[in-house]
């Protein structure tokens, strides 16, 4: 009897392996439909309230935030709060009124900018204990701020974001108790030339990872440069382009990146023989290759952030040989593919098919957290036929549980 029962386990084990990866976790349940919605109906979610592009975030206790740009088919903004278990929409917009995406910290505290197309209003927080949001950071008039844009809130409830000024001119901003500290500015005329700043992205002791254009005009594929400022202004160079440092391998670089706590930066270049590449920083050891594409795998990385966790795994969209849209994980010195356009889920209405009529089926940046779980927004079409659309939702696909 024991014999027997080994017998069939090992049978069980081989099976579970030759199986491709999608049919392996939605066998064991570890893709989960966190949200869905379509014209008529919806789960989590009243029937035409749609996300489109907008990027969900997750924390390590799988707590989860995303931004709504329709309400149940009225022209509203809203916020979707909740875990791997469920949620709801906890904040509604009046209908002049636009949101950046929402980020969340271990401390279950949410950060997001507002504004409609005339100003801004300021930076607004809420706890996923008390959803109703309140207006934690005004514009700053001595400061000349007219908007923030897209804050991140750090484990030590430290806010960090990009700055609108007069004239459309940026700056890096660290909040730290109500206390706004600029760390870098736009200005030609200064010490260090700064003709544009980039996306940013920050960790847990307050350094910011950046992406500048160094010099005295914006200038495509120009003077760039990546670099880390921590949270008393100082800069640490990354990487520098060809025209920076002419004996750079990068012509240019992507311009969203993403730094962890320990340091380390992720972001994609463009090399002198056409290629990207992507790359990850980490103090005193330099820069190291993670792929370079095209290859024989993927063709090209999409134009999203990367994200990178505390484990030093990266998370992304890519195109791969056969041009389909996938997402890639970064983990144990190997690329894995994690799921694909044309895979098939089982959900609350049955079997659908990741996948669209044309373009990518998934939509904004990917949720990354320490478990190396990947939050997506992605497209459902009906099983058989790709054209026909069914739904958008929200999916979590919970990696700790992969075999």
């Amino acid at each position: 009897m024991l014999l027997l029962f080994y017998m069939l386990k090992k049978i069980i084990l081989i099976v579970l392996i030759s199986i491709p990866i999608s049919n392996i976790l939605a066998q064991n349940k570890n893709i989960i439909l966190i949200a869905r919605t379509s014209y008529h109906d919806g789960h989590n979610l009243p029937a035409q309230s749609f996300f489109l592009n907008s990027s969900p975030e997750i924390n390590n206790k799988r707590e989860i935030v995303f931004r709504l740009i329709t309400v149940a088919g009225l022209d509203r903004r809203g916020i979707w709060s909740g875990n791997s278990e469920g949620g709801k929409i906890t904040y509604r917009l009046p209908e002049e009124d636009y949101i950046s995406d929402p980020h969340i910290n271990a401390k279950s505290e949410v950060v997001f900018s507002k504004y409609n197309t005339h100003k801004g209003y300021g930076i607004y927080k809420y706890t996923m204990q008390k959803t109703t949001p309140y207006l934690h950071i005004s514009l700053n008039e001595k400061l000349k701020i007219n908007n923030y844009q897209t804050p991140f809130i750090d484990d030590n409830s430290r806010i960090s974001s990009r700055a609108y000024h007069m004239h459309n001119r940026k700056s890096v901003i660290l909040i730290d108790e109500k206390e706004i500290k600029t760390l870098l500015f736009e200005n030609i005329n200064g010490k260090l030339p700064i003709a544009y700043i980039y996306n940013i992205d920050t960790n847990k002791k307050g350094q910011i990872a950046v992406k500048i254009n160094r010099g005295k005009k914006i200038e495509s594929r120009g003077k760039e440069e990546i670099i880390t400022l921590d949270k008393n202004g100082g800069i640490k160079s990354v990487a520098k382009s060809v025209k920076l440092d002419p004996s750079s391998p990068y012509q240019y670089f992507r311009n969203s990146l993403s730094i962890n706590n320990k340091s380390q930066v992720a972001f994609i270049a463009r090399l002198k023989n056409g290629k990207d590449s992507l790359l990850l920083y980490e103090e005193n050891k330099g820069l190291k290759e993670i792929i370079t594409v095209p290859n024989k795998n993927i063709k090209e990385i999409e134009y999203f952030k990367v994200r990178l966790n505390n484990r030093g795994n990266i998370a992304f969209r890519a195109l791969d040989k056969h041009n389909k849209y996938a997402i890639y994980l970064y983990k144990d010195q190997r690329i894995h593919k994690v799921l694909s356009q044309g895979d098939l889920l089982e959900v609350d209405i049955g079997t659908v098919q990741i996948n669209t009529s044309s373009g990518p089926p998934f939509g904004g940046n990917i949720g990354f957290n320490d478990h190396n779980d990947i939050l997506l927004n992605a497209n459902f079409s009906e099983k058989y036929d790709a054209s026909n659309f069914i739904s958008k939702a929200i999916i979590l696909i919970v990696q700790d549980l992969v075999p």
